[in-house]
């Protein structure tokens, strides 16, 4: 029950947040927005794992979910101070990409933006891999005798935050595709190192693959997302997306 409910509130976070940040950037600079946006969640990625370690010393847990409600208190009071516009112009180069046909109706509301469906599936094959390293590797690294797996969660955060410093600026001058693959191309290496890391060096050398990786996809997707939806469907494409 307290799993449904945390992710009730992270769904309605994360959606609501990114078409917030989206509707405040100009769109000659989306992507460059949007990787400085997702610099965020790379900071915490690499700060979040050790101080949830330095929390839970001695098994004290209620002192960990007292720490992470008051974080979130504090984010509540910020958001509620916070003054959001919503963007009501449409992108006419968007409307090419979703004929009304395909929308597909519940009731009265859109529930599926169609035209974000390729990068949606992509953006899905990519989390299906990252749910593997995110879920094992702690133990595959136990069984090949490697204890510095938090060694690789930090230098994967690393490769995201200097990855997205760029990679924004690359997709609104040359285009997605031209990111895209070298980044698919790290996620690959990244999975074949971490099939024979017998060494530390291994691990974190994997990591950094996989922060490329993660930082170069997920942002260019989110842009090409959000580039293909109207600004009044933005919330459903992002909900889509995710």
């Amino acid at each position: 029950a307290l799993r449904f409910l945390h992710g009730i509130g992270f769904a309605a976070i994360s959606t609501a947040a990114t078409v917030a940040a989206v509707d405040a950037l100009p769109a000659n600079r989306l992507g460059e927005g949007i990787g400085y946006y997702g610099l965020a969640s790379s900071l915490a990625t690499a700060i979040g794992p050790s101080l949830g370690l330095a929390l839970i010393a001695g098994a004290n847990y209620p002192r960990l979910y007292g720490s992470t409600t008051g974080v979130i208190l504090v984010a509540a009071l910020l958001f509620h101070h916070c003054h959001f516009q919503q963007v009501q112009e449409t992108n006419p180069a968007a409307q090419n990409h979703a004929p009304p046909d395909l929308k597909l109706h519940f009731s009265r509301w859109h529930i599926l933006e169609t035209s974000v469906m390729v990068p949606a599936i992509l953006g899905m094959r990519g989390m299906l891999s990252q749910c593997c390293i995110f879920v094992f590797l702690t133990l595959y690294a136990s069984h090949n005798g490697l204890t510095t797996t938090g060694l690789f969660f930090m230098v994967a955060a690393l490769g995201m935050i200097a990855s997205r410093l760029k990679i924004g600026q690359l997709v609104d001058s040359k285009g997605p595709l031209v990111v895209l693959i070298p980044g698919m191309l790290c996620g690959i290496a990244c999975y074949v190192l971490v099939c024979f890391m017998n060494s530390t060096i291994m691990l974190a050398l994997a990591g950094l693959l996989y922060g490329f990786f993660a930082g170069i996809t997920y942002a260019t997707f989110n842009a090409i997302v959000m580039s293909r939806a109207t600004a009044q469907r933005r919330g459903a494409a992002t909900a889509t997306y995710m």
